[in-house]
């Protein structure tokens, strides 16, 4: 059986995603529904890369034929980033789940000043702080086989209806796309599965409220 692990952030966590009668989802859940494997989730909210460094023992240890990787938001806002380190160490992740035989399927982030109302100054050097983190992601990946998953050019990742309420976290619509992709990005032939929706009018009335 196939084994799928996540590690990383909140997005590897699914926070903004919905559980449902087959229990949590998030990202790989979802990847897992789709091809039918076992999933092993190891994100953790706030998360930031010496927190993967941390976690790849554990990783190893599930034997995973999948690897999903979400970093990089939480480490450009969180004191100094330093680009060249940051790809660095990464890319020793990267490389010690490859070394297992893993497919690695890595995120770039969004550009977050899209998502997030900032001063012009601030929003400007958002931007660009996320751009920098985006620049070590791919070249960590480029050096490692390891496959991306853009999110930072993708139109479907700032609609409203991909983004859960707090316009930074995917919704049970944008995971469930995510999903879609990646198994794409890896050469899964799947079966396309309706996307699960929370219709809740409280949901839909907050994000009226926030507009």
């Amino acid at each position: 059986m196939t084994v799928v692990v996540a590690v990383g952030d909140s997005i590897a966590f699914g926070v903004g995603d919905v559980d449902t009668a087959y229990g949590p989802q998030a990202w790989s859940g979802r990847v897992s529904r789709l091809i039918s494997a076992v999933n092993v989730n190891l994100g953790m909210t706030g998360a930031v890369l010496r927190d993967v460094e941390s976690r790849v023992p554990e990783v190893l240890a599930q034997g995973p034929d999948i690897v999903l990787v979400s970093i990089g938001g939480n480490d450009i806002v969180r004191g100094p980033f330093d680009q060249e380190e940051f790809g660095d160490r990464l890319a020793d992740c990267l490389e010690s789940f490859r070394s297992v035989g893993a497919e690695v399927v890595l995120l770039t982030v969004p550009d977050l000043s899209r998502m997030v109302q900032l001063p012009g100054l601030m929003g400007r050097a958002l931007h660009a702080r996320t751009h920098a983190v985006n620049t070590a992601l791919l070249s960590a990946a480029e050096r490692t086989s390891t496959i991306i998953v853009d999110r930072w050019h993708d139109p479907h990742t700032y609609q409203h209806t991909h983004l859960h309420v707090d316009r930074t976290h995917p919704s049970a619509e944008g995971f469930q796309y995510l999903a879609h992709r990646t198994s794409a990005a890896l050469g899964l032939g799947v079966v396309l599965t309706p996307i699960v929706e929370d219709s809740a009018p409280r949901r839909r009335a907050m994000w009226i409220a926030m507009s």
